[in-house]
């Protein structure tokens, strides 16, 4: 085994890759990004870039290019996914091919983390998933693996969330509604957004984005998995506790698990039983203290 996964030392998470032959251990949450070499642990002060305008400009081209690349393979697995051609053009969703081009040779590429020092994708062979600001401002890009054998099935660009500028949740564009959902990743907001409602996500269980700012009156409801595994529904409450100390007046939708189904999750829900039952649990969710309450954790 070259490499695995394993709990982070630092921030208890999930998230903690090991490769063995440097001895090497690196975190990929966006709020604990400590790295680890031979046991000796580092943690860079976070300072933004001097670039990230250009930063952006960067992402803005390469999600072009991405989105210009999504071929049979990558819209099949969207569409399995439940997405539909519409949501994939408006979000500009894209697939980053493996290699290199041109522009992976800009410093500006490895000061973004989408290019290795070998100027490659560092995204290459995952669906992309631009951060929109606005309809022409980009603040990331986040990869989904369609290799079901991927151990990392989303990935981040190399470089810390702060230096590069990407301060911003998924979907932001959408911030002026005046109800807002907030899911883990990308895929589950978009499948919301299908639906009509304003969802944005969050790069990772508890990983807030500083840069939404919550309006007077507006309404949040937060959705995450719900886990039939008690281990692992600890962490959903944790990162549930989290998010909801950032807001005022939120709201916890619960999906419920149905017969022998080892989690409930937004898009994997509204595929097996539709829109209906998940809009009403959405109309029915809980007052965070009620919700807060209700936990045996």
């Amino acid at each position: 085994m070259n490499s695995y996964k394993t709990i982070c030392p630092y921030c208890g998470h999930e998230s903690f890759y090991v490769t063995v032959n440097n001895g090497m251990g690196h975190c990929f949450r966006s709020e604990c990004w400590h790295t680890e070499f031979n046991g000796k642990a580092k943690r860079k002060e976070r300072v933004r870039s001097d670039n990230v305008v250009e930063i952006r400009a960067l992402y803005k081209e390469a999600a072009w290019y991405y989105h210009s690349s999504l071929d049979t393979k990558a819209r099949k697995y969207l569409h399995k996914r439940g997405f539909t051609d519409k949501t994939i053009e408006e979000l500009q969703i894209g697939y980053c091919p493996e290699g290199t081009i041109p522009l992976y040779r800009d410093p500006i590429a490895k000061e973004a983390g989408l290019a290795t020092v070998k100027d490659e994708a560092f995204l290459g062979d995952r669906i992309t998933f631009p951060y929109l600001k606005d309809k022409d401002t980009i603040t990331d890009i986040r990869g989904r693996s369609i290799d079901p054998t991927v151990e990392l099935k989303y990935k981040s660009p190399f470089g810390d969330v702060v230096f590069r500028g990407a301060i911003y949740p998924y979907n932001y564009h959408l911030r002026n509604n005046k109800h807002i959902i907030i899911t883990e990743a990308e895929i589950k907001a978009d499948i919301a957004y299908q639906l009509g409602y304003a969802a944005m996500g969050l790069p990772g269980l508890g990983g807030w984005r500083t840069g939404f700012i919550q309006e007077p009156n507006q309404k949040i409801t937060i959705v995450f998995d719900n886990e039939a595994n008690p281990e692992t529904q600890k962490n959903v409450i944790a990162a549930t506790r989290k998010i909801a100390r950032e807001l005022i007046g939120v709201k916890v939708a619960v999906l419920p698990i149905f017969g022998d189904e080892s989690k409930a999750e937004i898009d994997t829900f509204i595929n097996l039983h539709g829109s209906t039952l998940f809009k009403s649990i959405i109309d029915n969710a809980l007052d965070y203290k009620v919700w807060n309450s209700l936990q045996t954790f």
